[in-house]
Formats: structure tokens, C-alpha cells, sequence
């Protein structure tokens, strides 16, 4: 599997995304 390295980092970019993204929400939410 010559492409298991890209799903890997597509994987980890697409999650890393979710995550900063809620974060935000939670952050503005709590209103500080």
C-alpha cells in the first residue's frame, strides 16, 4: 500500500481540523 502514508496524513489533517474547530466553538461558547 504505496498510498497508506498520505491516508495517514489526510486522516490526521481532516481530525486536526475537527478538533481545532470545536475547540473553537467550546471557547466561544464559554464566552471568554
Amino acid at each position: 500500500m504505496e498510498n497508506l502514508g498520505f491516508i495517514v496524513a489526510a486522516y490526521t489533517v481532516v481530525w486536526g481540523g475537527i478538533a481545532l474547530y470545536a475547540l473553537s466553538l467550546a471557547r466561544r461558547r464559554g464566552g471568554d
